[in-house]
């Protein structure tokens, strides 16, 4: 895989990434395909960026810090992250990250069953936490956040999340962070 990252606009980043490919030619192919794609974006403004996820809370010191739509290639549908993170100098970052993915991919039998929202939902370990929705799943770790009880703390971020449906960007938000 390569990658192009720039700097459109102070403090505002953005990136292109493409699958590459086995061979040298190949990877080569697909750089010149990023520095294409990466050429032809020329931002005027700050772009607006939207999010179908909004955080009420979040633990001290985590901010979001990025938002990220994958498209799925070798299947149907779309996969929405969103990253918070705290950060300390000298200190390892620390990272919650939601997905969004639809369509759903099915419940699992595995970890804890929870009814979260009126949903079903499974606390896999104590940092894990997946909530099925009609038509997507929310996915939401804290695998690598230090929290001293991440289960209560997954708990209180899903309590004060807001989601518009992840499959009608034109009901999504305007995000206040850029990538």
């Amino acid at each position: 895989m390569t990658a192009v990252f720039w700097e459109y606009y102070p403090n505002g980043w953005a990136q292109v990434i493409c699958g590459g490919g086995k061979s040298p030619a190949e990877r080569a192919a697909t750089d010149r395909l990023n520095r294409t794609i990466a050429g032809t974006v020329i931002p005027d403004e700050v772009p607006e960026l939207r999010s179908p996820a909004t955080f009420g809370y979040l633990p001290d010191g985590f901010a979001v810090t990025k938002v990220a739509f994958v498209e799925k290639v070798d299947q149907p549908g779309d996969i929405m992250q969103v990253i918070a993170q705290k950060r300390s100098p000298g200190a390892k970052t620390r990272e919650i990250t939601l997905w969004l993915e639809w369509p759903r991919s099915g419940v699992t039998d595995q970890g804890e069953h929870l009814v979260v929202d009126g949903r079903p939902a499974r606390l896999e370990g104590q940092a894990y936490l997946r909530v099925w929705y009609a038509a997507y799943d929310l996915q939401l770790s804290a695998e690598d956040a230090g929290l001293a009880d991440p289960r209560a703390e997954l708990l209180k971020i899903k309590a004060g999340m807001e989601l518009a449906a992840p499959q009608d960007r034109s009901s999504w938000p305007t995000s206040a962070i850029g990538i």
